[in-house]
């Protein structure tokens, strides 16, 4: 039983003749707060979603800062025009 439900029997039991009204009353309340839960819990849910989405953008921008594991060779690549010109090979071992 909620509260409203609770003044509400009081209140009827204390006056009869105002049970119509009460009922209205109680009605109305029941249906407003209901319909004000349903927006806060929406909001708040999608607050959450918000959130979600900023801190996967972050993690996006922060993989920018992921150091390279594998280091830079000691010795400059050899640069001979004539294989520039018809390009360049490349072999992974």
């Amino acid at each position: 039983m909620t509260l409203f439900q609770i003044v509400f029997t009081l209140r009827a039991v204390q006056h009869p003749t105002s049970i119509p009204v009460s009922l209205i009353s109680l009605n109305l309340v029941q249906q407003t707060s209901d319909t004000f839960s349903f927006h806060v819990s929406h909001v708040l849910s999608q607050v959450g979603s918000i959130t979600r989405h900023l801190s996967n953008l972050r993690k996006l921008y922060e993989a920018v800062n992921i150091p390279n594991k594998i280091a830079d060779g000691v010795l400059p690549w050899p640069e001979n025009p004539l294989t520039l010109r018809m390009g360049v090979l490349v072999e992974f071992k």
